[in-house]
């Protein structure tokens, strides 16, 4: 910069100095200028990616690895495989498949998941998915999903967040597959190892296949989800959705998602006071034995979440 430049510059700092005290002489305060931007910008940039996945940069790789397996796990898939490099990878499973690839796959969704059920098993955000096609989009990778008879190749609009499918071509076979490639490194050996014990994991001890029970909720919880709940599901909709039981109440269920008292009321109709063994991973799963099974109830909000076996980390 010249010394005329700075001169200039220096001149511009010191008008808009006097303008600020003159107004505030005046008692006209200068509003401040809000940036704002939508939170699905955050996922399809890398720099600010980690912070939506909950990781570091470095992590990036492992954690659509996890979200991948997670995601087969979660649905039910009895067998699950993920092979690749660490360039590419390319996941299997025998679940059931996905219904809506564009809308799961959509970094501009809300959280989407029918985990807002509590349930003592896997993960209940519903962002995982977003995670990964974040990932293909800030890391210019490409995707494909194969499922239910077709195969989609996705992209990502940057302008609106949404998730565009570029191409659908017949298919055969079931369950789903998932492949992923990057132009860069965003894999290793590691954690490919990772996401493999997560699926012997999986497949260790006794897991809960019951329904959710009223005594895992407060007032709090249930509000929370009766708020999540579809705009046109009744109370008696969400009831036999959590908890399997029958009840005559056409309310819509978001009328009451703030009416804390009517759902502790409804809870205590339904709360039969079971207590019911939640399943455990097994003694051997971890060799550090970080891991052990402890007896008693979890309370949280008011509720009671398992009994009498629960999940622990030891000190």
């Amino acid at each position: 910069m010249t010394a005329e430049a700075k001169k200039e510059a220096n001149r511009i700092r010191q008008e808009r100095f006097r303008d600020r005290q003159n107004a505030a002489k005046l008692g006209v305060a200068s509003e401040p200028i809000f940036y704002e931007r939508s939170d699905w910008s955050l996922f399809i940039d890398r720099a600010t990616l980690p912070q939506k996945a909950g990781c570091s940069p470095h992590q990036l790789g492992r954690v659509v690895l996890k979200e991948l397996v997670d995601n087969a796990l979660d649905a039910g898939a009895g067998n699950v495989t993920i092979t690749g490099d660490a360039r590419s990878c390319i996941l299997t499973d025998d679940g059931p498949g996905i219904a809506d690839v564009a809308r799961l796959f959509n970094v501009a969704r809300p959280l989407v998941s029918s985990k807002i059920k509590r349930l003592p098993t896997r993960g209940m955000l519903g962002n995982g998915l977003r995670v990964v096609m974040g990932a293909v989009a800030a890391f210019n990778g490409s995707i494909a999903v194969t499922t239910r008879g077709s195969r989609f190749n996705l992209s990502v609009d940057r302008a609106t967040g949404e998730t565009i499918i570029t191409r659908e071509i017949p298919a055969i076979g079931n369950g789903t597959r998932v492949e992923l490639l990057f132009p860069e490194d965003l894999f290793t050996e590691q954690d490919y190892q990772r996401a493999r014990n997560t699926i012997i994991l999986a497949s260790w001890g006794e897991t809960y296949r019951g329904l959710s029970q009223p005594r895992w909720y407060g007032a709090a919880g249930l509000c929370r989800t009766f708020r999540a709940a579809p705009q046109t599901a009744t109370v008696s909709d969400i009831v036999a959705d959590l908890f399997d039981t029958g009840i005559d109440d056409q309310r819509l269920a978001r009328s009451l998602s703030e009416d804390a008292a009517a759902a502790g009321e409804l809870l205590s109709q339904l709360d039969t006071g079971r207590s019911l063994k939640v399943g455990f991973i097994g003694e051997g799963a971890f060799h550090d034995r970080t891991y052990h099974r402890v007896v008693g109830d979890a309370n949280i909000e008011g509720s009671n979440m398992v009994r009498p076996e629960t999940r622990s980390i030891s000190s």
